[in-house]
């Protein structure tokens, strides 16, 4: 796949969270070569038709719309059906991977407000955090902490039994 800078990349997860807790659960993707494609590279070119063809394969799994950017402009799609791009006509795409993810970050921004949930002036910052949540963190910890008690627990039952075994009965 096209490399992104890391920058941009933090800022599309950035604007993709905002997105999401605004009641806009938008996923974005960025299709800048036939290689981005997998399976329908014949697509290339194509942002509206692939949009379709991508939302299609996520329904059940993917909620809200999905943003495909394409050098040759944007598609955008919800379950296999097109949604209009119209407010998104004036926006630049530039070159490169990077300059799909900045035209991705303007568009996620008017789509959501075009859709009645405008996003943070700052929704794209770069600054946010985007890691797991402290409650997602503990949760993670006590499930490995519970995780390792249960394995230790198995282990000194098997060993227990194997040295029962070995004495035999009556021992």
């Amino acid at each position: 796949y096209s490399p992104i800078s890391p920058t941009v990349q933090r800022r599309l997860y950035a604007i993709a969270a905002a997105s999401q807790t605004v009641g806009y659960p938008l996923k974005i993707a960025l299709i800048g070569a036939k290689t981005d494609l997998g399976v329908v590279p014949t697509l290339l070119g194509k942002p509206e038709t692939y949009a379709r063809f991508l939302s299609a394969e996520l329904s059940g799994v993917v909620n809200g719309p999905v943003l495909v950017v394409m050098p040759a402009g944007f598609g955008l799609a919800a379950r296999g059906n097109a949604l209009s791009v119209a407010s998104l006509q004036q926006i630049r795409i530039g070159p490169g991977a990077d300059g799909l993810g900045l035209a991705a970050i303007t568009a996620a921004g008017r789509l959501a407000a075009a859709a009645g949930h405008p996003l943070p002036a700052d929704a794209a910052s770069p600054g946010l955090s985007l890691g797991a949540s402290a409650p997602t963190v503990s949760h993670a910890l006590t499930a490995i902490v519970v995780m390792a008690l249960l394995a230790a627990l198995a282990i000194a039952a098997a060993l227990y039994a194997r040295s029962r075994r070995a004495i035999g009965p009556g021992g």
